[in-house]
């Protein structure tokens, strides 16, 4: 992906040096098949991820690949020289709006309230 974007933006390479361990074309074939190969999943599912810099976190949201969506993210339709006009990938990325993902959230109070109640208990 980065090497595309160099030769798209003019920067001359030195090919014999890309091409040494493995053809470029071949890994992006590879690649390719792989995104393909998931996007015919069709499996829906939303998990919760981390945000680097935020003390907001994100969720990763993958939509059923039989609503019209035939590109797993940015990168895959890269591959395949296409640009759709809408962005409508498989897997995409939303940012919470709370501090911390809901499962996290509700795990930490449970566990808080595991902490105190024996001691409380106790007194």
């Amino acid at each position: 992906r980065i090497r595309r974007w160099l030769l798209e933006c003019g920067t001359p390479l030195d090919h014999k040096h890309l091409e040494c361990t493995a053809s470029v074309e071949a890994l992006e074939d590879v690649c390719r098949a792989g995104c393909q190969s998931e996007v015919k999943q069709s499996i829906a599912s939303r998990r919760s991820a981390h945000c680097a810099g935020r003390w907001l976190g994100a969720s990763i949201v993958r939509h059923d690949s039989s609503a019209g969506r035939t590109y797993l993210n940015r990168h895959h339709e890269l591959l395949s020289s296409e640009q759709s006009s809408d962005g409508r990938w498989v897997l995409e990325v939303r940012r919470d709006t709370a501090p911390l993902p809901t499962g996290l959230l509700c795990f930490l109070v449970s566990a808080a309230i595991f902490a105190v109640l024996p001691r409380m208990a106790s007194e």
